[in-house]
């Protein structure tokens, strides 16, 4: 349990809470287990009423923390069966303790019980595992070990080899031991790759305008290339830039500025396909890798978007504003060094601004 205080805290409010759920899912099987052996000090009424309550709440509990690990909330409809299947779990125990003293009975009634609980859980990963979370994959066992465990080997376990009062005790002991370890290990496993996908994915993001940065750019225009060549499919460039930058920081403030960069991220990204990536180079230069798309269709597009950027003023409430882009377009030839078109692709941006701006020059059009 302590082990969870080091796991790294979500930025997600609701995935947050899975680590408290997990705590209280890990003290609920061990005061649960606490109360089991509280039968061989002669506190029948604490083993019957602790063990069933908290071994059944444990489980709610992992359902929960499966819940919220995904992000999900909790309806307070569920809450409340919830509360209500416990109560009646409860109700029924005493009444096979202190009515008709029937172990076989309260056992059952803690396995179906429990059972309710589990299924849910293993429904809910089943629905939401990703083919990329060894974690998931991890609980996801775990869950299917604990319903074979229940439904195949418990009726053999109370009818027929149950044992000593002392022996069930080690038997369950061991059970409880391999379930936490198998849930803390696809649990700690879970967290830990969604910080590494987290961690990835700001390694690539532009913080400001939310774009892709030059990282991604240098790590992913080689593969973009590589998979358009194999595919045999057209990868076209556009590089743009915004015209008279340097002016919009110089009179309204770097503040204005940053916020042109962003709105005029919004407009193009808005603009572009969901298989085109838009990059944001560094200062006001973007760059837009379009796989699948011919050089006449590149052109077509970064006109469309000029127009877009003229047609959408900039008001803050520092300042209002037209912005102007100039666009450079390049298309990949197969097999060819894909740096090598995105510089012929900026060479026509640089032409596009030495001949007044705001227009779509295209390599070899």
């Amino acid at each position: 349990m302590l082990f969870t205080f080091a796991l790294p805290p979500s930025s997600h409010f609701e995935k947050g809470r899975s680590v408290h759920f997990a705590r209280l899912f890990l003290l609920c099987m061990w005061l649960g287990h606490c109360c089991l052996s509280a039968r061989h000090l002669d506190q029948m009424m604490i083993y019957v009423v602790g063990y069933n309550f908290f071994t059944l709440a444990s489980a709610y509990l992992l359902f929960m923390t499966v819940i919220k690990r995904y992000g999900h909330v909790i309806r307070r409809r569920s809450f409340h069966l919830i509360l209500a299947h416990m109560a009646v779990n409860q109700f029924a125990t005493l009444f096979f303790y202190l009515v008709y003293d029937i172990v076989a009975a309260r056992e059952m009634i803690l396995l179906v019980s429990c059972s309710i609980p589990l299924i849910m859980t293993t429904l809910r990963i089943r629905h939401y595992i990703g083919n990329d979370s060894s974690g998931d994959r991890v609980i996801f066992v775990g869950m299917l070990c604990a319903q074979g465990i229940l439904f195949l080997g418990s009726p053999l376990y109370l009818f027929n080899g149950a044992g000593s009062e002392l022996r069930q005790t080690f038997i369950q002991f061991g059970l409880i031991l391999v379930m936490m370890i198998l849930f803390m290990l696809g649990f700690v496993v879970s967290v830990l790759h969604s910080l590494v996908r987290r961690l990835r994915s700001q390694v690539y993001i532009d913080p400001l305008t939310g774009c892709k940065n030059r990282h991604y750019f240098y790590d992913m225009a080689p593969k973009f290339g590589a998979h358009a060549a194999r595919a045999g499919h057209d990868l076209s460039v556009v590089v743009c830039d915004i015209d008279h930058f340097k002016a919009i920081n110089d009179k309204h403030g770097h503040v204005v500025g940053d916020k042109a960069l962003k709105q005029f991220a919004k407009i193009v990204g808005a603009g572009l396909r969901k298989e085109d990536s838009l990059i944001r180079l560094g200062g006001e230069e973007f760059l837009i890798l379009s796989p699948n798309c011919s050089l006449n269709q590149a052109y077509a597009m970064a006109e469309r978007l000029r127009e877009l950027v003229c047609e959408q003023p900039m008001r803050f409430k520092e300042a209002s504003f037209t912005l102007t882009a100039s666009f450079g377009v390049g298309a990949i030839a197969p097999k060819s060094d894909i740096f090598k078109g995105i510089s012929e692709a900026d060479g026509a941006l640089y032409e596009a601004k030495s001949q007044g701006r705001n227009q779509v020059i295209a390599v070899g059009i």
